[in-house]
């Protein structure tokens, strides 16, 4: 649950959020979608989502080869309380800022 937690927290970024939403896609794609992410990060967490469960990696055979990412049933069933967590951090932001300076 401590894991899932920490995935739910990183994945709440509206851009995640919006960029989640859509049809699969290629990794430049998502580098496009979430700018403010460095390639590592966004890396790191596409990992971590699919160790999660929450996000599907599917290698398509083609030339050159690439690979596509998207959200798995658990991801789509997932965004709802997504969306309400994030609602709930806008709401909060001021105080949850405060509480980490």
């Amino acid at each position: 649950m401590v894991a899932l937690s920490h995935e739910t927290i990183e994945y709440s970024n509206p851009a995640a959020k919006s960029s989640a939403c859509r049809p699969s896609a290629r990794r430049t794609a998502l580098d496009e979608r979430v700018p403010e992410a460095s390639t590592k990060v966004l890396t790191d967490t596409l990992k971590r989502l699919e160790r999660a469960g929450l996000v599907q990696r599917e290698i398509i055979a083609a030339v050159p080869s690439h690979v596509e990412y998207s959200l798995s049933p658990q991801g789509i069933a997932f965004l709802e309380p997504l969306r309400i967590l994030g609602n709930w951090c806008d709401d909060h932001r001021t105080t949850l800022e405060a509480a980490q300076s």
